[in-house]
């Protein structure tokens, strides 16, 4: 700055000059006048930072006096004004045996990070007597993980009268779990005045009860004016209940800059005077308390001010707080920012937060593999939201076994919707499940609510069934809202039912809109009733197409009734799907004969597979045997089955050759089949290959069982891993089927015992 005013002066003086000739231009001069001014008034307010070096004491260092050294490296480390040169001046006087020099320069090096070279110096005063060196090195020593070598300097240090060295002592001696001699340390460091001892002391009687000598220890630390001491007598008198107490000796500690203090001021406050609570809840955060930053976060994103509650949280983050930088991942996912926050979530999960883990897991859609590893780590970290995702990852494989392992470790850790699973599963093998449910119900599931309502409700225990409706209708849970309203409808109770209705359609439940139709009609509210039956339709209620359908037909318009009772076929046939695809068979067989009787092909295919697996070939033929002759080529294949099994084998090959041509792979493997059954083993193979290529696990095996037969090993040990991989529980069940065929009983057992491991009841049956 004042280069700059020196420059203005310049400048002025040229004007001058030249005004003198009769040539000066007046605006040089004013510019020049300005930056003489400017740069006087920055000089004196912001005067040059680097320290005066005395030039006497500078000499001498560079004629080799070694204590001149050790002054003028200690000048320019103050306030790191120059520390290169600091460090430079101090290495050459620590190098002549200046042990000062030496814990100068180490101090500076373990500021920087530079701990390796920094050791070396303060071993180097320390081999010197200097016992600000033994405690320096038994510091870092303890911080570095070597308890030995930390103790052996911090003994010395002390036996050399270091107060300091005595309290790192007894803290040392507190975390290796020997409080009688960490007491002694401190009780030493104390009587000589140590206040930071004289509040460890405090802690100490503390923690084994001894409240007034704690007490007393603490105020000797107030006598001393340590704010620490002042913050362990409030917290003290706040477990004793003697509020006011506390209230003023946090104040006292905050008033005297303790950030821990302002933060515990805060949190007292918070119910009394919450103007006062926020004021120090910030100031405990400006001064740099991390459970402050994290709180003023969670404090600003409840009042819906996220960019704030975001500073905060990476404050925290930032200064390594575990909280801080899970709630800004969290913050950061809100926003969307994505690759951010899972940049946050990974800090946090390296350094072993397990929710941190899980939420790595979460994000990594893009690589299911690395998720599940995410997940792992989490589980073993105790996570049990990650636990419950690897049973449900499990579930949706199809392996009911492992789905159940993870399912249980998350419900012993507490987890209510894990229990609702657990109960799932155990009712789905037909054992008792209830004392799950009521388990996952008292863990406030809303889930096992439904649950347990509707088994009150078939056993005809309705007030129990609305009770527990309610519960789960309080809890936001849109089952129990639509279960509630329906149970109230069927009792008549419609003004009862009607907002639990609005509320379920609101959620955009198409039952309840349709039960809100007629409603609306019931009251004579026809217009309205067709607003919400349109509705209901719209959201893919079959019924509500239905009743389109049918007043489309009264009002004359054949053409707007045809396309509702084909667009409620459909519906009809999906909601039989649904319930079909989660095994719940006797919920779909009536939505698919519903399907069927509008003529629904798809429908009639499926509902003849429901009649085959519970053994009622003969309705299940005549439906495979119809959905066939309009199309549909599984039902081609499935027919094709059962005219194999009747020994027609020529009526066999030509549904599964009309299959085949449409593209149904089951029809190509069973005619591969049927060819290896016929000696034609070429002919067989390019059957499985074809099969193979649209990726049919069943004539992989196939593929695997020719190799065998003609000697190359590893050629089926291949197609036999595939077809292990991509096998589903049905798939493998068939491969049983066929081992038992071919005559393998070992192999078949080996299949089945794959498919029962995944929740295949037919397997378990086969193995029983």
């Amino acid at each position: 700055m004042w280069v700059v005013a020196a420059g203005g002066f310049a400048v002025v003086v040229v004007y001058l000059v030249q005004d003198l000739r009769g040539g000066g231009d007046a605006r040089v001069g004013a510019v020049g006048g300005l930056l003489a001014l400017a740069g006087l008034i920055a000089a004196l307010a912001w005067p040059d930072r680097r320290p005066a070096v005395d030039k006497q004491r500078l000499a001498a260092a560079r004629a080799g006096d070694v204590g001149a050294m050790y002054d003028v490296g200690r000048q320019l480390a103050h306030d790191d004004a120059d520390p290169a040169a600091a460090a430079e001046w101090l290495r050459r006087a620590g190098q002549a045996g200046h042990d000062r020099a030496m814990v100068r320069l180490g101090r500076l090096l373990d500021g920087r990070g530079e701990r390796d070279e920094a050791e070396l110096w303060f071993r180097r005063a320390a081999g010197l007597g200097n016992r600000v060196a033994m405690r320096r090195l038994g510091v870092l020593l303890e911080e570095s993980g070597d308890d030995a070598g930390a103790e052996r300097w911090l003994q010395e240090a002390a036996e050399h009268d270091d107060v300091a060295a005595m309290f790192y002592l007894g803290m040392l001696r507190e975390k290796q779990g020997d409080l009688g001699e960490a007491e002694r340390w401190h009780r030493r460091a104390a009587e000589a005045g140590d206040e930071d001892s004289m509040a460890a002391l405090g802690l100490l009687h503390e923690k084994r009860g001894e409240l007034a000598e704690a007490e007393r220890w603490y105020r000797r630390g107030v006598e001393q004016d340590d704010a620490q001491s002042m913050r362990f007598l409030g917290w003290l008198y706040a477990d004793q209940g003697r509020t006011d107490e506390a209230l003023h000796w946090y104040e006292r500690a905050a008033r005297a800059g303790d950030e821990g203090a302002m933060h515990l001021l805060s949190l007292a406050l918070a119910d009394s005077d919450r103007r006062r609570s926020e004021h120090w809840l910030c100031r405990a955060a400006e001064a740099g308390d991390v459970d402050a930053m994290v709180d003023l976060g969670n404090l600003l994103d409840g009042r819906g001010e996220p960019a704030d509650a975001e500073r905060w949280f990476r404050a925290a983050a930032e200064a390594g707080d575990d909280v801080g930088t899970y709630n800004l991942g969290i913050a950061l996912e809100i926003r969307d920012e994505l690759a951010e926050a899972e940049q946050w979530f990974r800090r946090g999960a390296e350094a072993g937060d397990a929710d941190a883990m899980f939420k790595v897991g979460a994000l990594l859609e893009r690589d299911p593999a690395e998720a599940e590893q995410w997940f792992r780590r989490a589980a073993a970290a105790g996570n049990a939201m990650a636990m419950f995702n690897l049973g449900a990852s499990a579930e949706e494989r199809d392996d009911l076994g492992e789905a159940e392992r993870w399912y249980r470790q998350a419900a012993d850790a507490g987890d209510p919707d894990a229990m609702f699973e657990v109960g799932l599963i155990v009712r789905g093998r037909g054992e008792p499940a209830d004392g799950w449910f009521r388990a996952a119900l008292d863990g406030g599931s809303t889930a096992a609510a439904v649950s347990l309502g509707v088994v009150a409700y078939k056993r005809g225990e309705h007030a129990e069934a609305e009770r527990l409706f309610r519960l789960a209708a309080d809890g936001g849970n849109p089952q129990g809202v639509s279960n509630l309203a329906g149970l109230l409808y069927n009792d008549d109770r419609d003004a009862e039912a009607e907002p639990w209705f609005r509320k379920a359609a609101e959620d955009g439940n198409a039952e309840a809109m349709e039960h809100l139709a007629e409603i609306c009609r019931a009251r004579g509210a026809a217009r309205k009733g067709e607003r919400w039956s349109r509705r209901a339709a719209e959201a893919g209620h079959p019924a509500a197409m239905t009743t389109l359908g049918n007043l489309a037909s009264q009002r004359g318009d054949e053409a707007e009734a045809t396309r509702w009772y084909r667009l409620a076929a459909d519906a009809m046939y999906n909601l039989g799907l649904a319930h079909a695809e989660k095994g719940e068979r006797a919920e779909a067989e009536p939505w698919f004969r519903l399907a069927v009787d509008a003529g629904h092909v798809s429908a009639t295919c499926d509902l003849a597979i429901l009649l085959h697996l519970r053994g009622d070939d003969a309705e299940a033929r005549r439906l495979f045997l119809s959905a066939a002759e309009n199309g549909h080529a599984q039902a081609m294949n499935n027919i094709g089955t059962y005219y194999e099994d009747d020994g027609d084998v020529a009526e066999a090959l030509l549904w599964y050759e009309r299959a085949a041509t449409a593209g149904q792979t089951m029809a190509i493997y069973n005619l591969g089949l049927l060819q290896e059954k016929a000696g034609d083993l070429a002919a067989a193979e390019r059957r499985y290959r074809e099969a193979a290529d649209a990726g049919d696990p069943l004539a992989m095996n196939g593929l695997g069982i020719l190799a065998a037969g003609r000697g190359d090993q590893s050629e089926a040990k291949r197609w036999h891993r595939l077809a292990q991989r991509k096998a589903t529980a049905d798939h493998l069940y068939t491969l049983g089927l066929d081992a038992e065929e071919r005559g393998d009983p070992a192999g078949a057992r080996q299949w089945f015992q794959s498919a029962a491991d995944r929740g295949h009841e037919p397997a378990r049956a086969k193995l029983s």
